[in-house]
């Protein structure tokens, strides 16, 4: 069984009756403020999950389906994304910087003031200016 905690108050979100978060169906389930740092999310469900300010700096979230999912002002710093989908989720004002997009998914991705620096990974001939990502000096 696993426990996502809210990374404040420690509150359980959500329960996984699973050892591992890898291909687990979070489908919809809101994770916002969830303390998710360095876990293993590769091949998960998390379609229109809302993961509002939570903490994902370098999780595993290689081949998620993440679309239409809630990432507003969350941290992704150095998370590995390649070959994920993130049709349509929202990552406004989200920490990106290191993270890897290669292969992913981005149509209709919302990057509105999103902060990435030279190490972030794009797809091929993506412009993450062109959607309001702004890159750190």
């Amino acid at each position: 069984m696993i426990e996502i905690k809210q990374k404040r108050t420690q509150k359980v979100l959500h329960r996984v009756d699973a050892d591992t978060l890898e291909g687990a169906d979070l489908h919809g389930v809101d994770l916002s403020g969830a303390e998710l740092a360095g876990a293993n999310l590769q091949g998960a469900n998390l379609e229109r999950a809302r993961l509002i300010q939570a903490r994902l700096g370098g999780a595993n979230l290689q081949r998620a389906n993440l679309r239409g999912a809630e990432l507003m002002d969350a941290t992704l710093y150095d998370a590995d994304l390649r070959g994920a989908d993130l049709q349509a989720a929202d990552l406004s004002m989200t920490g990106i910087a290191g993270a890897d997009f290669r292969n992913c998914n981005l149509t209709g991705v919302v990057l509105e003031r999103a902060c990435y620096d030279l190490s972030t990974r794009w797809p091929s001939n993506f412009r993450p200016d062109r959607q309001g990502a702004e890159r750190l000096v």
